[in-house]
């Protein structure tokens, strides 16, 4: 069986890529991280390691750089060094026209509980609010908008707020 050093000798001198490899899991799921790529799938959410001991939550579109990843810039307290899979993430557009039924009340991100606007009239790719200011889908989509369509099924209710977005159809 060979040892360390015979192993060390066999490859010793040559430059090898350690970002290709994979590792198991361990029993709490976390994959050590040695540099290279990110391996996440972008329709997945994970949990990151960093050097500096922090578990953080990650999701592709945190856009916190490939440099955490692939530890290009030297060892630093924030380069990945394991993660873990959390679970999939559904793929989410912008409500539609057809999202929005009459009675259907919205609110910014930035609104408190009690300011809401309704919602006057519905185009193509906006709704209509307040004195006939159009808001995009897109808009409340990424601004973190809420609406409740409680009236529409037949009675207010204070707890149905959602947000401004829905799962993408698979076709």
């Amino acid at each position: 069986m060979a040892g360390l050093f015979d192993i060390y000798n066999a490859y010793s001198g040559k430059n090898l890529d350690f970002s290709t490899l994979t590792y198991p899991p361990d029993v709490d799921g976390w994959i050590p991280w040695h540099g290279g790529e990110c391996p996440v799938d972008e329709k997945l959410t994970c949990e990151i390691r960093t050097r500096d001991g922090c578990t953080r939550p990650y999701e592709r579109m945190m856009n916190i750089g490939n440099s955490w990843w692939n530890h290009e810039q030297g060892c630093r307290d924030l380069d990945i060094i394991a993660y873990r899979i959390v679970q999939p993430r559904a793929v989410t557009v912008a409500l539609g026209p057809e999202d929005v039924p009459p009675g259907s009340v919205v609110r910014g991100h930035d609104f408190s509980d009690g300011c809401w606007s309704v919602v006057h009239g519905i185009g193509e790719d906006c709704v209509f609010v307040n004195d006939d200011e159009a808001v995009s889908f897109e808009a409340m989509k990424y601004d973190n908008w809420l609406i409740n369509r409680s009236l529409s099924r037949g009675a207010w209710d204070a707890t149905a707020w959602e947000k401004c977005e829905k799962e993408e159809e698979t076709k």
